[in-house]
């Protein structure tokens, strides 16, 4: 199955935007499996009791190590999220397995 990454870094806004855009990509490419990492002060929008409705080929990982540095614990995490050690490594780790990469 092809891969794809999108990086989440600015703002907690840009995780819903990536969520739509992964899904419009899933439309014109079912078969792809997209990851969202995301890492930075976006981090401010994963905690929280509200689940984040997705499709289920979209996975949406949030960095460890920023929400330990921002004082959060992951099981503050909203429902649907998953974590990764770090968010760069991760995203690094995913481009050397041949995913695609995206910003947003």
């Amino acid at each position: 199955m092809s891969k794809a990454v999108i990086q989440v870094t600015k703002d907690g806004a840009e995780i819903e935007r990536a969520i739509a855009t992964a899904e419009r990509i899933r439309e014109q490419l079912p078969d792809l499996e997209i990851r969202i990492i995301v890492h930075g002060d976006a981090l401010e929008a994963v905690t929280g009791a509200e689940p984040l409705a997705h499709d289920p080929a979209i996975t949406v990982a949030a960095c460890r190590l920023g929400l330990a540095a921002r004082g959060h614990g992951v099981e503050e995490l909203r429902p649907g999220f998953e974590t990764v050690a770090g968010g760069s490594a991760a995203i690094i780790q995913a481009q050397l397995d041949g995913a695609a990469y995206l910003r947003l």
